[in-house]
């Protein structure tokens, strides 16, 4: 093996040293030149190409090769990490938090908000909407979970069978859309939008303690180290200027006793009509702020919704919802769709103030 004069060794059929250039001694072999492979052709180039170049760029061209060599082993290992579909592998904590616009969005059909109103009565900032397939939503936030508790305990009395989704924010306070109905089919279907915002949906526990008598504030066992007692209900003193519905299961806000508050105005909006027919409860609400909103509560199945933006007429009131529009008056309750009548139901009992 031919060595040059600064010591590089070369391969015998070199005529100059690989490494620095330099014109190698001449070798004797025993290998004839008839037996030796010519160097010609493409390895001749090569050969008198690499030997032509200075050092410095011999030694550049090396260490880029290197360079290409390490840059495919990376994307190699890339990939085999990566998901097999070619898509964006997503984890809990990349999963969109949303705000509570995006939240309303994602449940509540437009037109069906209103504020200050739910069935969750120790949350804050509450508020109920309708799903798109027509279940009450109702939202609020809460910063004591005795307080949800409580709520819970009292909805399952009426909705033993539904379902509610919740998320807890940093700072502790969670976040809660309760879905009023009596499947849980029902209910995760109409709260399934909040999942991608990193809700979960859970069954409202029917085995939930009930709230204790409103004289009796909870015992110490009953409330969480750090808060305090939650304070007994005040009744809502009577209003003088609200009449009293003339009905023997009424007061001044609606009926009193159907599961969940149904066919009950909101906090203490006051009722502005009520009816009951064999197979309904219909209800006429207004807000303090005069708008006036719909409850009907199906009698046979349980059924409850709240319709937004009801009108009064000369008999009774009106209100649209999808296109069908119920008439309440001392008669009946009609339901039309367009000049068809879907379904007409006697008034077995009917107030108004109105």
């Amino acid at each position: 093996m031919p060595t040059c004069l600064s010591g590089h060794p070369n391969p015998a059929d070199y005529s100059f040293c690989g490494e620095c250039g330099t014109a190698l001694p001449p070798q004797h072999s025993t290998t004839s030149a008839s037996t030796r492979t010519p160097d010609t052709g493409l390895r001749a180039a090569i050969r008198q190409r690499w030997v032509a170049w200075p050092v410095a760029a011999r030694m550049g061209a090396a260490l880029a090769v290197v360079t290409v060599v390490a840059a495919a082993t990376v994307l190699i290992a890339l990939e085999a990490i990566s998901p097999g579909d070619g898509s964006t592998a997503t984890t809990p904590a990349s999963r969109p938090a949303g705000s509570s616009q995006d939240w309303v969005s994602a449940t509540c059909k437009p037109g069906t908000f209103v504020n200050g109103h739910s069935a969750l009565g120790h949350a804050t900032d509450r508020a109920v909407c309708l799903s798109p397939s027509g279940v009450v939503i109702s939202m609020g936030q809460y910063t004591s979970n005795l307080r949800l508790q409580n709520d819970l305990a009292q909805v399952s009395t009426g909705y033993p069978n539904t379902d509610y989704a919740d998320k807890t924010e940093p700072d502790g306070t969670e976040w809660v859309f309760l879905a009023t109905t009596l499947s849980h089919d029902i209910a995760t279907g109409a709260l399934a939008p909040l999942e991608q915002y990193g809700f979960t949906i859970r069954p409202v526990p029917t085995s939930a303690a009930q709230p204790p008598p409103a004289s009796q504030p909870p015992t110490e066992a009953q409330t969480p180290s750090g808060s305090a007692p939650l304070p007994a209900p005040t009744p809502v003193p009577a209003d003088p200027t609200v009449p009293t519905p003339q009905l023997p299961d009424a007061d001044a806000h609606g009926f009193v006793g159907y599961p969940g508050g149904s066919g009950r105005c909101h906090d203490v909006d006051p009722v502005l009509a009520m009816g009951r027919t064999t197979k309904s409860l219909a209800v006429i609400c207004q807000t303090s702020i005069g708008q006036l909103y719909y409850l009907g509560y199906g009698l046979q199945n349980g059924s409850a919704i709240q319709i937004n933006d009801a009108a009064p007429t000369a008999n009774g009131f009106t209100v649209t919802n999808d296109g069908y529009q119920y008439a309440i008056d001392r008669n009946a309750l009609v339901i039309t769709s367009g000049s068809t009548v879907v379904s007409t139901e006697p008034m077995v009992e009917y107030w108004s103030g109105h």
